[in-house]
């Protein structure tokens, strides 16, 4: 895996990021149509590479944006014409990969990490992880993981959740993951790292979640503790849920 072209190797690559993007793998790797929302510069698309390799040959992916002006999050309203999958996707063997961002040159950054590895078959979109571009019950899952700590608030996360939920077909499954407030060291490490940064880095509790699922009609399907099995000592939580409306 050649992993030259990751800036920030600190961030992208450390151990509890890396950790969580290997558990997500084992829970996703069979599905078909895949959303990963706030892919950053793709790294999570690595796991399937030998996967997306047997789609396409080529090697081809592209980086589009949409819509075509500048986004932030959570001031856009909705546009009025979501992109739909089409019909057939993921339903002939093929998957169907998607990962958006808001940032232009992490997007880019994946680009150059997908050929450096011959990946192709991943479409990249540049748009708003708040208003996705998506019509409704979309994706087998979706995948929103090493984000939510830069969220500012458990508002701003039930708001991205929701949307997150709304894309996400009818029996499919989302992703999430939290750094543990309960433990000692990340709830000290991420205090001062607030001080330091300028972007909200925060640590949530897992009952601060099940509590946003269970009160939209989700629940949480499995748990897995990132770093320790004991989950006082665990540095991050791996959450999955379903709607729980079937």
């Amino acid at each position: 895996m050649n992993l030259s072209n990751v800036s920030r190797k600190k961030a992208f690559l450390g151990n509890i990021t890396t950790s969580v993007r290997n558990e997500v793998w084992k829970l996703c790797r069979n599905d078909k149509t895949i959303l990963d929302v706030c892919c950053g510069n793709g790294l999570f698309f690595l796991n399937f590479q030998e996967l997306v390799r047997s789609n396409d040959s080529s090697g081809s992916n592209s980086v589009s944006h949409y819509p075509q002006k500048e986004q932030t999050f959570g001031n856009v309203a909705r546009d009025t014409s979501p992109l739909p999958l089409q019909e057939d996707d993921g339903r002939d063997g093929k998957r169907v990969l998607i990962g958006i961002d808001r940032s232009d040159e992490l997007l880019k950054e994946a680009k150059r990490i997908f050929q450096d590895n011959t990946i192709g078959g991943v479409e990249l979109l540049r748009c708003n992880a708040f208003q996705l571009p998506f019509k409704s019950n979309a994706f087998d899952r979706v995948v929103c993981v090493n984000t939510l700590l830069n969220l500012p608030s458990l508002d701003a996360i039930e708001t991205l959740i929701l949307e997150l939920m709304r894309v996400c077909k009818a029996g499919g499954k989302l992703v999430i993951d939290i750094r543990n407030r309960r433990n000692p060291y990340i709830r000290w490490r991420y205090r001062l790292l607030a001080k330091k940064e300028k972007f909200p880095i925060k640590a949530y509790k897992v009952e601060e979640l099940e509590d946003i699922f269970h009160r939209h009609g989700f629940s949480c399907t499995k748990i897995v503790p990132i770093g320790c099995p004991l989950k006082f000592c665990a540095k991050a939580f791996l959450i999955e849920a379903s709607s729980s409306n079937l």
